[in-house]
């Protein structure tokens, strides 16, 4: 189980995040690093099942203060009480929800504070187009708990279902993106040793992820060209993992599908630089983060043409886009960049550019700065706007 840092001090900012393995880790790390070179400090509750909890320490080793609480149940009072107790100890200023289950105990403690200034912020992390009835329920409860809403795409805030109520959140709400260190994230000085040609996939195993279709191009790959030595690496753990096993087995794919398991923090970077090219098979986004450190790292993308994708992914500048639940044009768009390295190249370069330009951990950093400025005027991110400038994203 994670231990806790710093338990008796304060926070600036504190971020109540699902902490299984993928979920919320790597948003939150990118934006609390880049926050703690500009002089906030940031705390984390992380909330997931035990076995997530242990599994994915190392997501957290950068953040100075992390509280772990196991998830029990739909409605964990238990749990509840642990965040009112953990928040009113922290006396954050600003709280950022990344998850709906925990607003109502979260807001609850913030009032019983003493101070006036405190406000709570939500992130929507789930995919419109995956949003379900009762996520939109939860939606709309927590809505009028928070003061402001952030929206990781303009088409999210563009589509939203609660855009026009009335309400404070809405009024406030922004478009900010997620983030990257390109620092971190960016391609080999020196060149990478190749046997055959290898592409992945990096994603939480869930039923939301298309990897099915992705196999299945893998196998249409093989069939039309035989000779060629191919291997997909997924890295992720999660529910669908036994399906997805039990696929490979039939499709006769045991020696070209590697499940590597979940893997975090700096070794992301190293799975990405043994890939060819980077591929999002999937049902919804919201802002992949993924593809974006695929991006970063140099890789041509092939995407799913679908929300959350096709607004991070340019097709023919940046990579390509495929129609969802097609295997055999996904395998087309992969062969044709297997078989062009000048196109690979010319797609990687300017991936990366893009992701330099819009998406630097530094850009997202002052994005919030400018958030909590215009909500809080009076907390330390006064006057801050503009430091973390110096923080340089070099391309």
């Amino acid at each position: 189980m994670l231990s806790v840092a710093d338990p008796d001090s304060g926070v600036d900012v504190l971020h109540v995040a699902f902490g299984g393995l993928g979920g919320h880790a790597p948003v939150v790390t990118t934006l609390t690093k880049q926050l703690s070179l500009a002089g906030i400090r940031s705390g984390v509750i992380t909330y997931a099942e035990r076995t997530a909890l242990e599994a994915n320490t190392g997501a957290w080793s950068d953040v100075q203060v992390i509280h772990p609480i196991e998830l029990k149940g739909r409605l964990d009072l238990v749990a509840w009480r642990r965040i009112f107790r953990i928040v009113r100890d922290l006396k954050p200023r600003v709280v950022i929800l990344h998850t709906l289950k925990l607003a109502v105990p979260t807001k609850v403690a913030l009032q019983s504070m003493r101070r006036t200034s405190s406000t709570c912020l939500l992130i929507e992390h789930q995919a419109i187009d995956l949003r379900s009835i009762s996520y939109n329920a939860l939606s709309a409860l927590a809505l009028p708990l928070v003061e402001a809403v952030v929206y990781l795409s303009d088409d999210y805030k563009r589509r939203y279902p609660f855009r026009h109520w009335p309400l404070s959140a809405i009024r406030h709400a922004v478009v900010i993106p997620n983030g990257v260190e390109t620092a971190e994230f960016s391609p080999s000085s020196r060149p990478q040793e190749r046997h055959g040609v290898r592409i992945g996939m990096a994603s939480r195993l869930t039923s939301n992820k298309d990897f099915q279709t992705l196999i299945r191009a893998v196998s249409e790959l093989k069939r039309s060209v035989p000779t060629r030595s191919i291997r997909l690496d997924i890295a992720g753990d999660g529910p669908t993992l036994p399906d997805l096993l039990s696929l490979v087995d039939r499709l006769g794919l045991n020696s070209e599908v590697v499940f590597v398991g979940h893997v975090q923090g700096s070794d992301l970077t190293a799975f990405y630089r043994k890939l060819d090219v980077y591929v999002q098979s999937t049902y919804g986004e919201t802002a992949s983060t993924a593809i974006l450190q695929a991006m970063a790292t140099g890789l041509p993308v092939v995407g799913s043409d679908v929300n959350g994708v096709n607004d991070l992914v340019q097709h023919g500048k940046t990579g390509l886009l495929v129609a969802p639940k097609d295997p055999i044009e996904m395998a087309m768009a992969i062969g044709e960049l297997l078989d062009d390295q000048s196109q690979r190249v010319r797609l990687g370069a300017a991936g990366r550019a893009e992701v330099v330009a819009h998406f630097g951990a530094n850009k997202i950093a002052e994005a919030y700065l400018r958030l909590f400025a215009s909500i809080d005027i009076a907390g330390p991110w006064a006057g801050l706007v503009g430091c973390t400038a110096e923080v340089s994203d070099s391309a």
